[in-house]
């Protein structure tokens, strides 16, 4: 009757639940990350190049940025993954600012999956990224 998202790091675990329907109409995802600066630039890997244009210059916002980034397309996965039950790469979504500075998703799954509608909601501290997706089969 339930479903949820676990997300973890050394020190620190999150998790989201929410009341299921017999046929569920919606899943959720959940991601942390700790804001720090990247060892190396993950920005390629994770990231289209859509989103790369728009990142800050290198430094500390920009490592933020990327981390906020990263950080909504594993909560997306995770509630996508109920629906299509196979790895979603981190080039089958993208993740921008929406006006107002909350976040927008956009998906273009390789199988052809949906479509799906997206809700991120983001939250934490200087020191902390938190973000939530909700995914609903449907129009976006």
């Amino acid at each position: 009757g339930v479903l949820g998202s676990v997300s973890h790091k050394n020190d620190l675990a999150v998790a989201l639940v929410a009341r299921a329907a017999a046929a569920p109409a919606v899943t959720v995802g959940i991601d942390v990350e700790a804001v720090r600066a990247l060892k190396r630039d993950i920005a390629r890997h994770v990231l289209t190049a859509d989103e790369r244009s728009a990142l800050p210059p290198e430094g500390p916002a920009r490592d933020a940025e990327v981390l906020l980034l990263f950080s909504a397309k594993e909560a997306i996965y995770k509630a996508l993954d109920p629906w299509v039950g196979r790895f979603v790469s981190f080039q089958e979504a993208t993740v921008a600012r929406a006006p107002g500075g909350g976040l927008r998703a956009s998906l273009a799954l390789a199988n052809g999956e949906g479509p799906f509608g997206v809700e991120l909601h983001q939250a934490g501290e200087a020191d902390l990224i938190l973000v939530a997706a909700r995914v609903t089969p449907g129009a976006p």
